[in-house]
């Protein structure tokens, strides 16, 4: 999955290849994220790790990377991560042990697409789910079928979303 990540972060933008100034990676300590920002360290592109955990986020600073360490859920902390940057790999943290994932997913949804709109960023590729695209039927996701339906409806904003099942 990482090198296909890589393939859509570095091919659909290839024709803004030489104005990225930075790709901010977010969910950056996961699995997904930490693989997508080790790439693209290994193919020496300026990025901006976000996370949580300044130990776990570490390693990405010691090859290079910026890092942003906080809340991903404070409008405030995000902006200032997606801030200078053109490019967002947006992951949203899983949180199955609240009592309405589908309120979790919109809320941070709408944390993130205020950051995007506030910080100017103008592509997103966002990881989504299997079965996101279905309006209903689909459980906790439909909580990401809401957040991929408001990211859709940024003005000016290149998106792709990503549904691996």
């Amino acid at each position: 999955m990482r090198v296909f990540i890589y393939h859509i972060i570095n091919d659909i933008y290839s024709n803004v290849r030489k104005e990225i100034i930075m790709i901010v990676i977010t969910g950056a300590t996961g699995k997904a994220g930490s693989q997508i920002a080790n790439l693209l360290l290994e193919k020496g592109e300026e990025i901006r790790v976000v996370g949580r955990s300044e130990e776990r986020l570490n390693p990405f600073k010691e090859k290079g990377a910026e890092i942003a360490l906080g809340d991903q859920g404070d409008t405030t902390f995000l902006t200032g991560a997606f801030s200078n940057a053109d490019i967002v790999y947006l992951l949203l943290p899983p949180k199955m042990d609240t009592d309405n994932v589908r309120a979790y997913y919109n809320c941070m949804g709408d944390v993130a697409v205020s950051a995007i709109e506030q910080s100017g960023i103008q592509k997103v590729v966002f990881l989504s789910s299997l079965g996101a695209e279905l309006e209903s039927g689909t459980g906790p996701v439909l909580g990401l079928h809401d957040v991929e339906e408001k990211i859709k409806a940024l003005q000016d904003v290149d998106i792709a979303v990503l549904r691996p099942g």
